[in-house]
């Protein structure tokens, strides 16, 4: 059966996302209207017909896809493909969410998912992406993920402050607590042992809600770093002492998970 005949009694679509690893969404998944929803397929259908007959040049397509982006709005567009891809962030992802930013860059919705998918993915917690993360917090300051990734983009520098957001983004959304940040705040402010606690407290967590094995592998790794160093009495905090003082994450900023997320 045709997937548009099969849409009977239907008025609107929830956009159905991949499992992304156990890892909070910044948003709710997208709903739309079911007649722009057919519209949206029916002109992606004539798009790739003409494009695979030779048709239509490059440009051509790209810029009525451009245009079916704009009829839908191209923030909704950019979470629709967020949702549907799981998350994954390529090069046509960044330059929708740069778009949309460019276009309404005060608008909260809009500046988290630049945050989340735009800009330079190579720098995700310098001073650009800590910088707009921050107004983010400015405009809603109970935001989970907004309270995460500021924690994580500030852990280095600023950790008495990043746990703060830390503890209140797993405070007001159980599902960050099994990634750790809260652990590495403490760990980055030196307190070796509630940083071992707080890591047990996370690999339980993510051990009894069935995370992924990578998730569990690498709060395990933390877990057990810790408990190096407090059953060390404090071995090698020459080193630890010594990226502290430049600024760096001792534990590293994508341990269990990108900083993105």
């Amino acid at each position: 059966m045709d997937y548009l005949a099969s849409l009977k009694d239907v008025k609107y679509i929830q956009v159905a996302r991949e499992h992304d690893g156990g890892i909070p969404f910044p948003w709710e998944p997208t709903t739309v209207h079911l007649e722009t929803w057919k519209r949206i397929i029916r002109v992606e259908r004539d798009l790739d017909e003409h494009w695979r007959a030779g048709e239509v040049t490059i440009d051509e397509f790209n810029e009525k896809h451009l245009q079916l982006f704009r009829d839908l709005g191209i923030l909704t567009w950019a979470r629709i493909v967020l949702d549907l891809s799981g998350g994954s962030i390529d090069d046509r992802m960044i330059a929708l969410a740069d778009l949309a930013y460019k276009e309404n860059p005060d608008d909260f919705d809009t500046l988290l998912t630049w945050v989340f998918a735009g800009g330079n993915l190579t720098d995700l917690y310098g001073k650009e992406k800590t910088a707009a993360t921050r107004r983010l917090y400015q405009m809603n300051s109970n935001h989970p993920w907004v309270l995460h990734k500021l924690a994580k983009c500030i852990l280095g520098t600023h950790p008495e402050e990043a746990l703060g957001y830390a503890q209140k983004a797993q405070e007001l959304d159980p599902g960050y607590l099994h990634l750790g940040v809260e652990g590495l705040c403490y760990y980055q402010m030196g307190d070796y042992e509630k940083a071992l606690a707080s890591f047990r407290r996370s690999h339980q967590y993510a051990v009894a809600t069935s995370q992924p094995s990578y998730i569990i592998g690498a709060i395990s790794s933390l877990f057990l770093t810790a408990e190096d160093v407090v059953n060390s009495g404090g071995e090698g905090e020459n080193v630890r002492e010594k990226i502290r003082k430049a600024g760096q994450p001792i534990l590293g900023p994508d341990l269990p998970t990108p900083l993105r997320r």
